[in-house]
């Protein structure tokens, strides 16, 4: 094991590449409706610095940085909730009804429905109630 004064390996080319797509891979596991999503990013990344004239190394940046863009979202929400998908559950577990969560995010009625049942879907539950209890247990809301 390595003292904190130590040097320690870094990667960089190639190994940093397949390393990043790995990270992004496991990011997108975290979500069934993400698949892909990060490698899809990347690529745009890329797609537009070409367009724009960047050079190699910016291109480059772009790619990694499309990859690791969710990173936050493997510790930051529990089960694999979208940040909507917590402003959704959090409105909710406040006591808000759906077309109330839909006029509060500017979104419609449906699509606020439709993120509650991936909440449900993806958390394990079939009640407004138990969500807000699973939502309490994960500290998503206090």
């Amino acid at each position: 094991m390595f003292g904190p004064e130590e040097p320690r390996r870094t990667l960089d080319g190639t190994e940093l590449d397949n390393a990043l797509t790995v990270a992004a891979d496991f990011i997108d596991l975290k979500s069934p409706y993400m698949a892909g999503h990060s490698r899809r990013c990347a690529q745009l990344g890329v797609d537009a610095a070409k367009v724009l004239g960047f050079g190699d190394g910016e291109v480059t940046t772009l790619r990694r940085a499309g990859l690791v863009h969710e990173f936050g979202t493997t510790a930051v929400y529990p089960a694999g909730l979208t940040g909507r998908e917590v402003e959704v559950l959090c409105l909710a577990a406040r006591g808000l009804t759906t077309r109330d969560i839909a006029e509060r995010l500017y979104i419609s009625a449906k699509t606020a429905d439709h993120h509650i049942q991936h909440v449900y879907t993806k958390t394990g539950v079939s009640t407004r109630a138990a969500a807000m209890l699973w939502a309490m247990q994960h500290a998503v809301v206090s």
